[in-house]
C-alpha cells in the first residue's frame, strides 16, 4: 500500500481522468464510465485493479471528474492545459498540484500547500518535471511522456514517476518513499 497516495499507485488506482481541449486529450483520453485494468505490485503482493470514471464534478475551480478504484477515490481535472488533482485516496491537497502538463515537450512547474492525510494537515513543496521517454510495456514499445513529481513533506519525500501515452493515458507508474520502490503499476488493458 502506498505510504502518500499520490497519483498512480493513487491515480492509477483510482485513474485519471481529463477533461479539456488540445492535447491534453491526446495524453489522457478519457470519458464518463471509462475503464483501465493495471497490475499492481508492492513488497508484499500482486494484483489486478480496475479504475473507472465515475462521474462529473466541480474541481480546481473547472469541470473535472472522480475516479474510483479499490483504493479509493481521487479527482482531477484538466484546467489551462494542466492536469491538477484535489483529492487521492486517503488526502485532500489544499491549492490543487499539478501532475502533467499537455504537451509532449519538457516542461516544470513548482507547486506548495497543504496535503491531509491519516497523519493530519501538512505543509508540502512539489515540482513536476516531465519529458519524452520511450518505454516497453509487454511486447509493445510505446512513446511516452514521462512526468516526475517530488513531494517534499516535514519527514518524507514521496517520488511519482508516471508515464502516459498518446490516447491511452498513464501506461506506467513508480511511487518511491525516501527512495524506496513502494508500488509499482502497469496497464494490462484500457482505451
Amino acid at each position: 500500500m502506498s505510504r502518500f497516495p499520490l497519483p498512480l499507485a493513487a491515480i492509477l488506482l483510482t485513474g485519471i481522468v481529463a477533461a479539456g481541449c488540445g492535447n491534453a486529450e491526446d495524453l489522457y483520453p478519457l470519458k464518463l464510465h471509462e475503464q483501465w485494468t493495471y497490475t499492481v505490485k508492492n513488497s508484499f503482493s500482486t494484483r489486478v485493479q480496475k479504475v473507472a470514471v465515475a462521474r462529473q464534478i466541480p474541481v480546481a475551480l473547472t469541470t473535472g471528474y472522480e475516479l474510483d478504484g479499490p483504493m479509493g477515490i481521487s479527482r482531477l481535472a484538466w484546467r489551462d492545459g494542466t492536469l491538477y488533482a484535489e483529492a487521492l485516496p486517503n488526502t485532500r491537497i489544499y491549492k490543487p498540484i499539478p501532475l502533467l502538463v499537455a504537451k509532449v515537450g519538457p516542461a516544470t512547474l513548482h507547486w506548495s500547500g497543504e496535503v491531509q492525510t491519516l497523519a493530519g494537515n501538512q505543509k508540502a513543496e512539489a515540482t513536476m518535471v516531465q519529458v519524452p521517454d520511450s518505454i516497453e510495456l509487454g511486447a509493445r514499445k510505446l512513446d511516452t511522456v514521462r512526468s516526475n513529481l517530488t513531494v517534499k513533506l516535514p519527514n518524507k519525500t514521496v517520488e511519482l514517476d508516471t508515464w502516459y501515452a498518446k490516447g491511452i493515458g498513464p501506461v506506467k507508474q513508480d511511487e518511491r518513499t525516501n527512495g524506496n520502490l513502494d508500488v509499482h503499476v502497469e496497464l494490462l488493458d484500457g482505451p
